[in-house]
């Protein structure tokens, strides 16, 4: 899906495609994208979209955990809700089954 799921008021969650797609990100009033993805670290963010990466595998592994990131991840969240701004994760995992 290129569209991002609202999970929660102003959080929502996306695929790749859903993070690409500025068009739906903007409409959607989503100014803030969060990347949980070793693999998304390249994309490149127009300037009226603040970015943040976190380069985390797709595995089990230790170093793939999301545990050590969590803080960042979730201070980043909260400066934009603050701002009454709207957030996106983007990352691989399939969003029909995490927003449930």
């Amino acid at each position: 899906d290129d569209t991002p799921c609202r999970v929660l008021p102003g959080l929502f969650i996306g695929s790749v495609d859903a993070a690409s797609n500025l068009d739906a990100l903007r409409a959607l009033g989503i100014t803030h994208v969060l990347t949980v993805a070793d693999e998304l670290a390249n994309l490149s963010w127009p300037d009226d979209i603040r970015h943040k990466t976190v380069k985390v595998g797709d595995s089990s592994q230790p170093a793939d955990s999301l545990l050590p990131h969590f803080d960042d991840c979730a201070a980043f969240i909260d400066e934009a809700r603050e701002h009454h701004s709207n957030v996106n994760v983007a990352t691989f995992i399939d969003t029909t089954t995490t927003t449930t």
